[in-house]
């Protein structure tokens, strides 16, 4: 006889568990704080003022991370807002690593 490890039964009981959480709760609570920033980029420019900020620069890895995993739930206020951001000279200058160091 065959012997299996605990995991064998388990395995599949969990993926349907984190499957329903996701759908019902994860999926949900993102959708929900995308609206919100698509709000706040209905009505100004940038998340915490009329010009770049920090908040623009914590919110972005956000936003990169919900277009690379729920593309679909990402509004076009808040994908133009992300374009702008990396069209800017000094963000490329951050995702440039063959970009020189200019520290003065």
């Amino acid at each position: 006889m065959v012997q299996r490890s605990p995991a064998f039964v388990v395995r599949p009981v969990v993926a349907a568990v984190v499957s329903r959480v996701r759908a019902r709760v994860v999926r949900p609570n993102l959708a929900a704080a995308l609206e919100l920033a698509e709000a706040r980029l209905a009505a100004a420019a940038f998340f915490a003022d009329s010009r770049f900020s920090a908040a623009d620069a914590i919110c972005l890895f956000c936003v990169e991370a919900a277009i690379a995993r729920v593309p679909d739930l990402v509004r076009p206020k808040t994908r133009d807002w992300r374009d702008r951001i990396m069209a800017r000279p000094s963000w490329k200058s951050v995702v440039d690593v063959d970009a020189p160091l200019n520290i003065i």
